[in-house]
């Protein structure tokens, strides 16, 4: 990237005439951005956070073929235990579409026994990363559990957000869910489609306190 930039530098400055001069420096400036762009997606797409069973892993290890799906979640949360069956369901049905499943623990303190129960208890059998010092968490832009990311095999975020509809303010939640939004976001992406609704807003525990209230963040 350094032998690039210099090359670049180098051609703006050299004596042609302003207009290509501009084009050049423009060239530059997208140059630059790019870089930016991948190297921030890299510093969160490679960290390696401690699993629950000991290991070191980072999501770029993990991903499946076609994908991750990482849902950010607390034990101690009773909206992310109430997704539980949804959110077994969805690993079950991602083993035949080549994406991978990862939960993400943004508690500090967190007691690797108490996930591993946790896990055990609703049939999670995918890898549980622990995010105590929340460096993933905020380079995601998490800030709710449950909230849910459907990640590129390459790390791009293609959706952020609430599972789907079913709780619609704090502590009431529908009887009959009528907007699936991950769902509807896996079935885009794997039919080759734009995705519709890319970011959505979720309901649940405030990642840091453990109150129940919305994000606010979208």
């Amino acid at each position: 990237m350094k032998k690039i930039i210099i090359i670049l530098n180098k051609l703006v400055f050299v004596s042609f005439n302003q207009s290509i001069k501009s084009q050049l420096f423009l060239i530059f400036i997208v140059l630059l951005q790019a870089f930016a762009t991948q190297a921030q997606t890299q510093t969160w797409w490679d960290l390696k956070l401690s699993a629950s069973h000991g290991e070191k892993l980072a999501l770029s290890e993990i991903t499946g073929q076609e994908g991750l799906l990482v849902f950010f979640m607390d034990p101690d949360c009773p909206v992310t235990q109430k997704y539980g069956q949804t959110i077994r369901g969805f690993y079950q049905s991602s083993l035949s579409q080549n994406i991978s499943v990862a939960a993400v623990y943004p508690i500090v303190n967190a007691d690797s026994a108490e996930i591993n129960s946790f896990a055990n208890s609703y049939r999670y059998p995918f890898p549980h990363l622990i995010d105590a010092r929340l460096a993933l968490t905020k380079a995601m832009g998490a800030s709710i559990t449950p909230e849910v990311f459907l990640l590129s095999p390459k790390g791009k975020i293609l959706y952020q957000g609430a599972i789907d509809n079913w709780f619609y303010e704090l502590g009431r939640y529908r009887r009959v869910i009528t907007r699936h939004f991950l769902k509807n976001a896996l079935k885009s992406y794997l039919d080759g489609q734009e995705i519709a609704v890319k970011q959505t807003e979720a309901i649940g525990c405030m990642i840091g306190t453990g109150m129940l209230q919305h994000s606010g963040h979208h």
